[in-house]
């Protein structure tokens, strides 16, 4: 039998949702656009979570933030989005 070191269990940091749509609007605020959410139900039924440049017009709606942050890539290998 060999003797490989075990390596020590990494623990996955977990990262509120809260913390997560702040990096996403860091990430967007330096391509000139931003993260809208709705207030009212009939806005986010239209368009839910969306993003919008400086002129307002929409780049992407019905967006989720484990969507965003992946696509963005905001979460490092050893964080987990904490589900609500």
């Amino acid at each position: 039998m060999t003797n490989t070191p075990t390596q020590p269990l990494k623990t996955m940091k977990l990262v509120t949702e809260e913390a997560m749509l702040q990096r996403i609007r860091r990430r967007l605020a330096r391509e000139n656009e931003r993260l809208v959410i709705p207030r009212s139900r009939l806005g986010y039924e239209q368009l839910g979570l969306h993003i919008v440049d400086v002129n307002s017009f929409v780049i992407a709606s019905h967006c989720s933030v484990q969507a965003l942050a992946d696509e963005l890539y905001l979460l490092a290998p050893d964080e987990q989005l904490k589900s609500t």
